[in-house]
């Protein structure tokens, strides 16, 4: 449907990661234990967790909130957790070679 839209027509997309509203302060990024919040992120854990078990050719991995207001809850990495263990178990790969990862932390200079 949107191939048949004129050229330059703007059009909201929806976001896949939380982030603030327009003119709201910082997004306060809540614990990663809350399994409510960890939902958010989805996606993410269960790639990290599929190229952790399985053998795979990936050596790089990138996380790039591509300009957007948002990224990975830096509160993962806070304690051990099984996404904490799988993103460990990805790193720790032979062959591994590159990483950039985009960290959510507005309000974490509280």
């Amino acid at each position: 449907m949107i191939h048949v839209f004129q050229y330059g027509l703007n059009y909201p997309i929806p976001r896949g990661w939380p982030t603030p509203e327009v003119g709201q302060g910082p997004y306060a990024v809540e614990s990663w234990d809350d399994a409510g919040e960890r939902r958010k992120w989805r996606g993410v854990y269960i790639v990290l967790h599929e190229l952790a078990r399985q053998e795979h050719p990936v050596v790089e991995f990138r996380l790039d909130a591509n300009g957007l207001n948002t990224a990975l809850n830096c509160r993962m990495f806070e304690r051990p957790c099984q996404e904490y263990d799988d993103f460990g178990a990805l790193l720790g790969r032979r062959g591994f070679r590159y990483l950039e990862l985009s960290l959510l932390a507005d309000a974490e200079d509280e």
